[in-house]
C-alpha cells in the first residue's frame, strides 16, 4: 500500500482497512511503499510470502507497473494481471476495446501536449488518460472554462481525453471472480454527488461527498440490465478476482461505460464493499474471495 502515485494517501487507508479485517487464518502483513525516493520492491517485501494483496491505487500500482514486476518476481498477487491492469487504466485504449465489444461508451478523443486540438461540443468532461479516483477531472460547460481545464489534466499525465458528457444517473457495479473464469456481478450502487456536480474527488473521499444508494434506485430489469453491463466489461478487459465498473444511466435508458477500475477502493467509504454487503458478504469475507481468487489463478493452495 501506498506508492508513488497520486493516490498515495487514498492506497495507505484501503491497506488500512485490508489489514483490519483480513480473515485470521491469513497471516497479513503491512508492506507500506514510500511516496518519493527510489526504493527496492523486492527488499520490502516479506521472505516466505504466499501472496501480496494490492490495495495501491493509480499510476504505478494500478496500471500494470507493479504487476509486471511481481510477474518477473514469481510473486502471486491479487487482481488483473499487468496487460490487464495496463488496458484499463488507459481511457482511451478502453474505449476502442469497448466499441470492438459492441459495448456502448462515453465518447472520446485524446490529446496530446502541443497537438491539434480537435473540435468538440458542450457540455464536455476533461480527464488525464491514466489517472483514477477523478483525480484532474472536470465537467466544462463554458468555452472559457475549457482552456484551464485542459491544463490542469495535463498536470497529471501527457494525455488528455475530451468526453461527451452524458447526463444520467450515475452508477458503479462491481465484479467478482473465482481465477478460472466463473464472474458475479454485486448489486450496483447509485451515486449523487453533494460537494460537486459529479462524483469528483471530494465527492469519493471526504464524509458527506456523495449520498451512494445500494442497490440503486432501479427496476429489477434495469438493475439486472447494469450488473450484466459490468460483467461484460469485466471479461472483455481480461479482468481478474476484481473490478468495478463505472456507468451511466441515460435519460433514454442506455448505459454508458465511463471506466474500469481493476483495484477498487477499500476504505471505509469506498463502493466495492458496499455492493458486496448488499449480496450478503462481509467485508472479511469480501476479502477472503479476493484472496482466493488470486490463488486460484496462480494454483497455489488456499
Amino acid at each position: 500500500m501506498g506508492g508513488p502515485s497520486s493516490e498515495h494517501s487514498v492506497s495507505l487507508a484501503s491497506g488500512k482497512m485490508v489489514l483490519e479485517n483480513m480473515p485470521e487464518r491469513y497471516e497479513a502483513v503491512a508492506v507500506r511503499l514510500p511516496k518519493r525516493g527510489d526504493f527496492n520492491l523486492r527488499s520490502k517485501l516479506p521472505k516466505g510470502m504466499d501472496l501480496a494483496f494490492l490495495a495501491l491505487h493509480g499510476e504505478w500500482g494500478e496500471d500494470g507497473q507493479v504487476q509486471k514486476l511481481l510477474e518477473k518476481m514469481k510473486v502471486p498477487y491479487t487482481g488483473s494481471d499487468s496487460k490487464a491492469s495496463a488496458l484499463a487504466m488507459n481511457k482511451s485504449e478502453t474505449l476502442v476495446l469497448l466499441k470492438k465489444k459492441k459495448i456502448f461508451a462515453a465518447p472520446g478523443v485524446i490529446i496530446r501536449k502541443n497537438g491539434k486540438m480537435p473540435p468538440f461540443g458542450l457540455p464536455c468532461v476533461v480527464k488525464p488518460n491514466k489517472r483514477g479516483s477523478s483525480v484532474g477531472v472536470a465537467i466544462v460547460r463554458k468555452k472559457e472554462a475549457f482552456n484551464s481545464a485542459i491544463r490542469d489534466a495535463f498536470k497529471f499525465d501527457d494525455e488528455v481525453m475530451i468526453e461527451k458528457f452524458i447526463p444520467g444517473t450515475e452508477l458503479t457495479c462491481g465484479v467478482l471472480d473465482d481465477g478460472r473464469g466463473k464472474a458475479a456481478a454485486l448489486m450496483p450502487t447509485e451515486i449523487i454527488a453533494k460537494k460537486g456536480d459529479f462524483f469528483d474527488y471530494n465527492s469519493k473521499y471526504l464524509a458527506g461527498g456523495a449520498q451512494e444508494l445500494t442497490p440503486a434506485r432501479l427496476d429489477k430489469k434495469t438493475l439486472q440490465k447494469v450488473r450484466q453491463t459490468a460483467l461484460k466489461v469485466h471479461k472483455a478487459m481480461g479482468a481478474s478476482g476484481v473490478s468495478r465498473t463505472d456507468m451511466i444511466l441515460a435519460r433514454d435508458g442506455k448505459i454508458y461505460v465511463l471506466e474500469i477500475n481493476t483495484i477498487p477502493g477499500m476504505t471505509e467509504t469506498s463502493l466495492l464493499p458496499k455492493g458486496a454487503a448488499a449480496c450478503g458478504l462481509n467485508f472479511p469475507q469480501l476479502l477472503d474471495k479476493i484472496v482466493k481468487a488470486a490463488l486460484n489463478r496462480f494454483n497455489r493452495p488456499k
